[in-house]
């Protein structure tokens, strides 16, 4: 990894240098056409996937036909059972009008017969002798008087055959009495069933009983409070079936749908279904069963059934009609969306990606120029520094050979510290911007790195009397600048005492060479450095957060210069213990 940061390190100088524009041309133009290439890629993307999508409807449709198929089938096997059903009921009816009809209708010459359609009208009032009658048999009921209740019952039955009144006007009159009767429980059960459900017969004359009189006469008559009575009294006496009462306000309400006039079976919407006969005659029957039956059927694959292929507002014929999942209907817009949807990312992906390129090369190029102002601007500084400082130094050794007072020589090496790190300072700013520019010839020889590092150790102890440093390590030599790297392991010295905050401050250099590299590790005895710095500190003009002065280009340099020599500068290890620092030079 290391080897790898140094190469490309060197391309880097190597591109930089003046002379390289062609090579710095031809790399723009490469990246150029990389980010044309790349945002062709991006705009094609979305269309590769049109594959997947196409492939992935193309499936959900089969599963959709199939569950068409099955819930079409469905549908038409329980509606042709609905009108079977029908049938049935209305033979059932014929011959017994307490048959519940459940949704049936019979229909002859363009008019519903069963159940009958009335219109709400009004009913004659009772006659006064029917009302005394029913009048007396109630009090004799309410009595609990059998001889009473016998003789009155006689009467008043007698009157109702031989006198026929309005089946609405007998109903009303006959409510009181038979209630009266089944409370008081004196009526023998034969002639209460009779009453209430069979009809009685009277001598040559016929008594109708109360569910045939409410049968004909509610309809028309549209009280609900007389059918209400009617089906508890039926109830209380357990002689008849209250649930066709339950229903006859239903009919009243029921909508008139008129039946088609062309035999066959036929649907209307998904609830109400047909069969006209060759001969007219037709039975309608209203059920939410086969659309129920057809939602199950498909309910495993997780989509449901609606009747979308016939028209609510006009008949269909049964065998036409299909069930079809609600997604089927919606799919082919789905897919039109989504291949607009995949073109419109394409394309925007295509042009975000192309400026993002763009913004990435001028933003490159912006860094590039704010860096080269910068560094010229600091070079240019440090180069108008040097003059000043020289003279500085030079006073400073003519003051030193004069001066005799202690204090006064000790305030005069205290500036003699300062002068100094002014210049190393200096000098690392010059060094970095050739540097940096390319403009550096490695004049290379045979350099001793032991002695080098004893000159850097002896450089570290003047400069911080008291620093107590250690050397030791394997006596080796490499090709390499060796004023250059002087600097990188005076940088390198320099730092360790110099960010180091406690007063016991300890250096030691260590060399040793294995597989064809030298590594020259430099260790002090500090507090570590912090893990979120230890990127940032070999970054240019970038510092670690000590109170120590430096310009934060010791470790910038330290590492170009390494690799114009094919080796690298890195932090080897940091901790409570101290810190180490490797210079790696290929042998």
């Amino acid at each position: 990894m290391n080897g790898w940061r140094a190469r490309w390190r060197r391309a880097r100088r190597a591109v930089a240098r003046p002379g390289a524009a062609p090579l710095r041309g031809a790399l723009v133009l490469l990246l150029a056409l990389a980010g044309a290439a790349a945002a062709v890629a991006v705009g094609a993307l979305p269309l590769l996937l049109r594959d997947r999508v196409d492939a992935r409807s193309a499936e959900l449709q089969r599963v959709l036909e199939r569950g068409a198929e099955r819930a079409t089938q469905v549908f038409r096997e329980r509606a042709q059972a609905e009108l079977l059903r029908a049938a049935e009921v209305v033979r059932a009816a014929e011959h017994d009008v307490t048959t519940p009809l459940a949704g049936v209708e019979r229909w002859s010459g363009g008019s519903r017969v069963l159940p009958p359609a009335f219109a709400c009208s009004p009913h004659d009032p009772a006659p006064s002798e029917l009302r005394e009658l029913a009048d007396d048999v109630t009090e004799a009921a309410h009595a609990h008087d059998a001889v009473a209740v016998e003789r009155t019952v006689r009467r008043w039955l007698a009157h109702r055959a031989n006198e026929r009144h309005q089946a609405a006007t007998d109903l009303v009159a006959s409510l009181a009495p038979l209630e009266a009767l089944v409370a008081s429980g004196l009526l023998d059960p034969a002639l209460q069933r009779s009453l209430l459900v069979d009809g009685l017969a009277v001598g040559d004359s016929y008594v109708p009983a109360l569910l045939q009189q409410a049968l004909r006469a509610l309809p028309s008559l549209c009280d609900d409070v007389v059918a209400q009575r009617v089906a508890r009294l039926l109830v209380m006496s357990g002689a008849g079936n209250a649930r066709m009462f339950e229903t006859l306000g239903a009919w009243r309400a029921l909508p008139s749908e008129t039946p088609p006039t062309t035999a066959g079976r036929w649907v209307l919407g998904d609830r109400l279904f047909a069969e006209v006969l060759p001969d007219g005659a037709a039975l309608l029957v209203r059920s939410d069963l086969p659309i129920r039956e057809a939602r199950a059927a498909i309910a495993a694959e997780g989509v449901t059934a609606e009747l979308t292929a016939t028209d609510s507002s006009r008949w269909t014929a049964l065998d036409t009609a299909e069930a079809r999942p609600v997604a089927l209907a919606g799919l082919a817009a789905s897919r039109a969306r989504v291949d607009a949807t995949l073109r419109a990312v394409g394309l925007a992906g295509a042009a975000l990606t192309g400026g993002a390129v763009l913004l990435l090369a001028l933003d490159r190029r912006r860094r590039r120029q704010v860096r080269s102002l910068r560094r010229d601007l600091i070079a240019a500084v440090a180069h108008e520094l040097k003059t000043p400082l020289a003279s500085l130094r030079l006073q400073a050794d003519a003051l030193e050979r004069r001066l005799t007072d202690g204090r006064s020589r000790s305030t005069l090496g205290r500036m003699q510290e300062d002068v100094d790190a002014l210049e190393s300072m200096v000098e690392n700013v010059l060094c970095y911007g050739r540097v940096a520019r390319g403009g550096v010839v490695l004049r290379e020889t045979d350099v001793a790195l032991l002695e080098q590092g004893r000159e850097a150790l002896e450089r570290a102890q003047q400069e911080h009397p008291g620093l107590e440093v250690e050397l030791c390590g394997d006596d080796v030599s490499v090709r390499a600048d060796g004023e250059l790297l002087r600097l990188v392991l005076g940088n390198l010295v320099r730092n360790a005492w110099r960010h180091n905050a406690r007063t016991d401050r300890r250096v030691s250099l260590a060399v040793a060479a294995d597989d064809g590299v030298v590594r020259i590790s430099v260790r002090d005895n500090g507090t570590g450095i912090d893990p979120a710095e230890r990127a940032r500190i070999f970054r240019p003009f970038e510092r670690a957060l000590t109170p120590s002065r430096g310009s934060g280009l010791g470790l910038a340099l330290s590492r170009e210069i390494a690799a114009l020599h094919g080796g690298d500068v890195r932090l080897a290890d940091s901790g409570p213990q101290g810190s180490t620092f490797v210079l790696e030079l290929p042998a």
